[in-house]
């Protein structure tokens, strides 16, 4: 800050002295020194908060991911319940399977078929494998299908709809394959093998992505009887059809 200096004659033949003040150099100096200073601040905070955008976004999206997979899970388990729930009582059933997904494609859902008959296959895409390459019972502790053969289980102990899943790495990601398949639950007090048969529903979709709903109904039920290992076995097969609405 500087000083100014002014005589000035007053009316009575006095002499008065003036002082103003003014802004020097150094002083522009300084507040330019400010600005420039809190502009540099600004862009540190905004690299800041790029970068903690740049490193947590996988993190959120793994997240999201895992909450997908369990919401699945979760559904599906729901779903092979209705199934056998179905089978048993008869009727109609109508069951929603939502989608949780918002950074990738949302889920697809098929029936599909091999040489052991017709289940569902759902696939989703994910950012990291979520099970081992092969099959894995989910809502069991034992496998529905081993060496291409569906393995039998004890009513009261095991489910006679099991889901699984399984990852295989892609490119740029890893995609999760969660299949529902039913098996032939073995009544030790009838000696008779219950087997649930899955159908596609006529009038009803095959093939689509989440959200949608899955028509259950059951359609018929029979006794057959069958040669195994030198033993004659009798299934009673409950034809259950399924579709997509």
């Amino acid at each position: 800050m500087g000083i100014a200096m002014s005589l000035r004659i007053r009316e009575n033949g006095g002499i008065g002295l003036n002082l103003k003040h003014s802004l020097t150099g150094k002083s522009r100096m300084k507040g330019i020194s400010e600005l420039v200073g809190n502009v540099l601040m600004l862009l540190v905070v905004t690299g800041l908060i790029s970068e903690a955008f740049l490193y947590g976004m996988p993190i959120l999206r793994k997240r999201m991911d895992q909450a997908t997979i369990s919401y699945i899970e979760d559904a599906l388990a729901d779903l092979a319940n209705a199934m056998e729930s179905t089978a048993q009582n008869g009727g109609e059933t109508s069951v929603r399977l939502e989608s949780q997904s918002r950074f990738s494609n949302p889920p697809e859902i098929k029936i599909t078929q091999d040489s052991l008959g017709y289940y569902l296959e759902l696939r989703s895409a994910a950012q990291v494998a979520h099970y081992a390459p092969f099959d894995v019972p989910l809502n069991d502790f034992i496998e529905p299908v081993k060496s291409g053969e569906l393995i039998m289980g004890t009513l009261g102990v095991n489910k006679g709809a099991v889901v699984t899943g399984r990852s295989s790495k892609l490119s740029g990601g890893i995609r999760n394959v969660m299949t529902l398949r039913t098996r032939p639950i073995r009544d030790a007090a009838k000696d008779v093998l219950t087997l649930i048969e899955i159908t596609p529903a006529r009038g009803k979709s095959t093939k689509t992505i989440l959200p949608t709903s899955v028509y259950l109904s059951k359609s018929g039920e029979r006794l057959e009887s069958v040669l195994e290992s030198n033993q004659t076995v009798t299934y009673n097969i409950i034809t259950l059809e399924v579709g997509f609405e």
